[in-house]
């Protein structure tokens, strides 16, 4: 189960991150700057990402299936491999395994 983005002050994009395994997951908010950032997910965790059209993906190490809001498509990156999210809305970057991904303005 995933949550709805909490917003926080100051942060150039927003991002929750939820462990799916669990109702009572666990919460994460996330700062990246308007370069972007580094983040960890473990095995079946998500992380939600809104109104970041044209930011990079970058799969560092495991693997990560991207959902985009209005795209059918199934986008999986792993090891190496980099996406730029191309719609606003919500896009919901999940860990198929325990993965590293860089997220950086395009």
């Amino acid at each position: 189960m995933t949550t709805e983005l909490r917003t926080i002050p100051h942060a150039a994009k927003t991002y929750t991150s939820t462990d799916a395994a669990n109702d009572a997951a666990l919460h994460a908010d996330i700062r990246v700057n308007r370069h972007g950032g580094l983040v960890h997910l473990g095995q079946d965790q998500h992380l939600r990402v809104r109104d970041a059209q044209g930011w990079r993906v970058q799969a560092i190490n495991g693997t990560v299936w991207i959902t985009q809001e209005g795209d059918s498509r199934d986008i999986v990156l792993r090891h190496g491999q980099s996406f730029v999210l191309d719609r606003n809305g919500t896009a919901l970057l999940s860990a198929l395994d325990d993965a590293d991904l860089a997220l950086q303005a395009a």
